[in-house]
């Protein structure tokens, strides 16, 4: 039938493409997928801020007229500390808790972060992302297992110098 969502392909490819990144995102973190909805969201607001094939600007540039800047986009689901506003915190307290990024805001430059700790979601601007941080012990662990998987395929079983004569 004429006019139904699955006559019309730009938006059933657009919904494919929406769902194939939730899963991917989701697949590639480990947080729950309870948040989905906000994973959509980050999505969506991902999709709006590149280029696409059929359009030579990006839909933001569209609606708004101004040039997009990809310098605020994080990676999703990284660990974050953010400090919360707290007026019954005393002075050896922690005042960071670590969260995890899980979308951009729409209303403000912030940003919007899930705590599993308390179990909730936290918007803020105040926040340090520790991307460098899981990249720098993702590397180092993979060297450290290059560099043991190296060691093991080179080693070779060498007669002891009191065995030797076993083998003249």
């Amino acid at each position: 039938m004429p006019g139904t969502p699955q006559e019309n392909d730009v938006a059933e490819r657009r919904n494919r493409t929406l769902m194939d990144m939730v899963r991917n995102m989701l697949t590639n973190s480990s947080l729950h997928s309870f948040l989905w909805t906000e994973v959509l969201k980050a999505a969506v607001h991902i999709l709006n801020m590149v280029h696409s094939k059929s359009v030579p600007e990006t839909p933001y540039e569209i609606w708004t007229g101004r040039k997009s800047s990809l310098r605020y986009m994080k990676i999703w689901g990284y660990l974050v500390k953010i400090k919360l506003y707290n007026p019954f915190l005393k002075k050896l307290d922690m005042k960071t808790v670590t969260c995890y990024f899980i979308r951009y805001l729409d209303h403000s430059k912030g940003y919007r972060f899930y705590c599993p700790h308390v179990t909730r979601i936290v918007e803020t601007k105040r926040a340090e992302f520790l991307e460098d941080f899981k990249l720098k012990n993702y590397v180092s662990m993979f060297y450290a297992n290059y560099e043991t998987t190296r060691f093991e395929a080179f080693h070779v079983n060498m007669p002891s110098a009191h065995g030797l004569h076993q083998y003249v």
